[in-house]
């Protein structure tokens, strides 16, 4: 299987971005190789890979981690028939093996309980307005809370505004081009294409985010100013990026979770992901009105369907609102059905022009 999955690796390595072949290089290394690797891959079973599946559950990886064990180690294996070293008559290991967790009834329970305490943590939470309001109160006139302001107020993904360039700003002409994406490769920054095809993008900017970025660019300049003044060192690593730290570095993706976490602490709402200020736009552009076409146009995705399983999320509030009585129910049912009979011409059956 060591011997399978160098192949593999050799071969996507001139297909991938270098984040995505790092990630399946740590899930073999990490995860599938050490117990896998030294397996003759014609002799690998099914249940030997769902034995081992069912082993990184109890010693308490998630589903996710296995999820994306599984999917690499899938590709590995249809390398091999590609490339003929498993014959085309040789069963599929991965055929009947699923990586979802083993089911405890007793554990799903606990899980479901939790679910239900809303003063807990929970990733896929998007933000109220109410919430919104209270963060852009606290973040407003915080220099490290610009970024997510903007993360907030335009659905760009984190790289895309780590990787954000002044060339690719247009203050008059109120948009931004999303042309690179900053990226860690292990531990190692990186600046790279944005992800797909359709994140390659120009996003129209509002009043509001006009102005963040015409403040940024001002205290980019003041500081500048005032640290060459005084002597300090300054990095040119982060000339010409539209963030970036106190002292010219361009600003690294992963310290974006201390400042938001910082920042939701004091406004006294809900900790979340930086991922989730993407849910957050999402699911306050669908509350608004806009149309999901749009909305998926605008965060760099090619299928509305996918944005609105993924990032639309229903709040509260709006299943408190569309709650009817059942006397109310049939009121409503008996208006429409009324409605309905009016637009009918009653000899041809034909709607009106209603």
């Amino acid at each position: 299987v060591t011997e399978c999955a160098d192949t593999y690796m050799t071969f996507v390595s001139r297909k991938l971005k270098p984040k995505t072949l790092s990630g399946y290089g740590q899930m073999l290394r990490l995860y599938l190789l050490p117990s896998l690797g030294a397996t003759p891959i014609d002799q690998l079973t099914g249940k030997q890979i769902q034995a081992h599946y069912n082993r990184l559950y109890a010693e308490g990886y998630s589903r996710d981690t296995v999820r994306h064990a599984h999917i690499v180690l899938k590709q590995v294996v249809d390398h091999a028939f590609r490339e003929e070293i498993l014959s085309a008559n040789h069963p599929d290991p991965m055929r009947f093996v699923d990586s979802a967790p083993p089911r405890d009834p007793a554990a799903a329970l606990k899980r479901a309980e939790d679910d239900l305490e809303h003063d807990t943590f929970d990733p896929k939470r998007a933000w109220t307005p109410e919430q919104v309001e209270l963060f852009q109160k606290v973040t407003r006139d915080d220099r490290d809370g610009q970024i997510l302001l903007l993360l907030l107020s335009t659905g760009l993904r984190r790289g895309e505004a780590c990787g954000l360039q002044w060339q690719h700003v247009d203050l008059e002409g109120g948009n931004l081009r999303v042309a690179k994406h900053l990226v860690m490769v292990g531990k190692t920054p990186t600046l790279d294409t944005p992800k797909t095809k359709d994140s390659n993008r120009v996003v129209s900017l509002g009043e509001d985010e006009v102005a963040l970025l015409r403040g940024q660019k001002l205290r980019q300049a003041q500081e500048e100013a005032a640290r060459k003044a005084a002597g300090r060192e300054w990095a040119s690593s982060g000339d010409g990026y539209v963030f970036r730290t106190l002292d010219g570095k361009f600003v690294h993706p992963d310290s974006l979770r201390k400042v938001l976490a910082r920042l939701a602490t004091a406004a006294g709402i809900p900790r979340i992901r930086i991922h989730e200020l993407r849910d957050t736009y999402v699911t306050l552009m669908a509350r608004s009105g806009i149309k999901m076409e749009l909305i998926s146009k605008l965060v760099g995705h090619s299928d509305p369907a996918f944005t609105m399983k993924r990032y639309r999320q229903i709040q509260p509030d709006e299943t408190k609102a569309a709650v009817l009585g059942l006397s109310e129910m049939i009121e409503r049912s008996r208006k429409t059905d009324a409605l309905t009979k009016k637009d009918v011409d009653p000899l041809s059956g034909d709607t009106g022009p209603a």
